[in-house]
């Protein structure tokens, strides 16, 4: 779930220019939004906006330099391009300080920047997650042949994988569509729905009963996978 660009600014106040930044804008998937020589000017336009990278480069820099960041409402990933090889500080506003020691060399760069961007997309992961989770009874719309249909995930009673395909079963009825199970299991909310096999998903308060291998709705018999089950049951035991 990441991005195909990110955006990065640069602090550095070196009397000469140690090529950080052209060496950002070499790499497509970063978008280089600017170079600022004092972090007051960062600081300024990131109350305005909200890069995903900061990279310092910097004589020195101190924990108040650090502390001036806690007031932003959005602190980005912060990659210190390190002089002293003392790491100033591990945390800012919660998100992790990655140090990168001189003299600098592409490849430990780039592996710097992977870190920080596997850390951005976890927390980019973690947000649409929690807003799905936050507003479950919300609705999708589903690609039919040509024809999209909504669908309100209060009317799904069970999702069904078979013959290339997924069936969404609803009010008796089921649609077929040539979406994977896994891609609906991340957009159908974990409050509702629980993957039960490799084949199926059911809606959790539609489940009449069940045993160590069966998951009984009204009107059909799902098969409960030994390797979903105690995922099944954790979730069983939420809505109870």
């Amino acid at each position: 779930m990441g991005q195909s660009q990110f955006s990065v600014i640069l602090v550095d106040d070196l009397s000469q220019s140690s090529g950080i930044g052209r060496l950002i804008e070499e790499y497509s998937f970063l978008n280089f939004k600017g170079k600022f020589k004092q972090l007051a000017n960062a600081i300024e336009y990131m109350s305005k906006s909200s890069p995903d990278i900061l990279i310092f480069d910097v004589k020195r820099l101190s924990l108040e330099d650090f502390q001036r960041l806690a007031p932003l409402s959005h602190t980005p990933e912060i990659i210190v391009l390190n002089n002293d090889h003392e790491p100033a500080l591990e945390l800012v506003n919660g998100n992790q300080v990655f140090y990168l020691n001189k003299p600098i060399k592409e490849e430990e760069f780039l592996l710097t920047l992977k870190h920080a961007i596997q850390t951005l997309n976890s927390k980019i992961w973690r947000r649409k997650r929690h807003k799905k989770i936050e507003n479950p009874r919300g609705h999708m719309f589903i690609k039919n042949e040509s024809m999209f249909h909504r669908l309100t995930f209060d009317n799904i009673d069970y999702v069904h994988a078979s013959d290339g395909g997924v069936n969404i079963c609803y009010n008796g009825e089921c649609l077929k569509t040539k979406y994977s199970l896994t891609v609906l299991e991340n957009e159908l909310p974990d409050s509702l729905f629980c993957r039960v096999h490799k084949s199926y998903m059911v809606r959790l308060d539609r489940i009449e009963s069940f045993t160590s291998s069966i998951i009984q709705l009204a009107d059909i018999s799902i098969p409960l996978g030994r390797a979903n089950k105690q995922k099944f049951e954790a979730a069983i035991i939420k809505i109870s």
